[in-house]
Formats: C-alpha cells, sequence, structure tokens
C-alpha cells in the first residue's frame, strides 16, 4: 500500500514538473507572439511607406507598377508564412491546453 501511495506521489510529481514546464512554454509562446506580432506591424508599415515612395516617385507608371505589383506579392508571401505560422502558434497552445487538462485528470 505505501508503496502504490510512493509510486502516485511520484506520478504526480512528475505531472506537476511537467506542468509547470508547458505552462513556461506557453507563456515563452505567447510573449513571442506578441513579438512577432509588432514585427508584422512594423513590417506592414515600411511596406506601405515603400509602396507610397514608389507611387510618388518620378518613374515611368510602367515601372512604378512592376515594383508595386512585386511588393503586393512579397506580401503575399509573407501573410502566408504569418498565417502559417499563427496555424502552428495555435495548435501547439491547444496541445498544451490538452496536455494540462488530462494531468490535471490524472493527478485527481
Amino acid at each position: 500500500l505505501e508503496d502504490a501511495a510512493r509510486q502516485q506521489r511520484g506520478r504526480a510529481e512528475k505531472l506537476l514538473v511537467e506542468e509547470k514546464q508547458k505552462e513556461k512554454a506557453a507563456v515563452n509562446l505567447q510573449k513571442f507572439e506578441k513579438r512577432k506580432s509588432a514585427e508584422r506591424l512594423l513590417r506592414e508599415a515600411l511596406e506601405n511607406a515603400k509602396a507610397e515612395k514608389i507611387k510618388q516617385s518620378a518613374e515611368p507608371k510602367e515601372q512604378q507598377t512592376e515594383e508595386l505589383k512585386q511588393l503586393a506579392e512579397q506580401q503575399a508571401r509573407e501573410n502566408d508564412e504569418d498565417e502559417k505560422e499563427d496555424a502552428l502558434r495555435l495548435k501547439i497552445l491547444g496541445d498544451l491546453e490538452k496536455r494540462k487538462a488530462d494531468a490535471e485528470k490524472a493527478a485527481a
């Protein structure tokens, strides 16, 4: 009986350590997400400024149009990458929440 209690206590302690690690990972992921969000806003502002500069330049309209098209394509690629990163972060957070719930059930 004492061995079973020790084993159960050991499993509970292990789950608690894992839980703390997962919570720390979730916090780090949220910090990363905030930083990425700020980076995206900055990137978008720079891209908008670049687009305005192209529009106001003395270059021929055809060249402006081509440069704006290239900029739009670049923005679309970056937005796709951002969406993929967001989906992955959401999946990771969902997995962490599921594991947390599973650990709580096992500890109970």
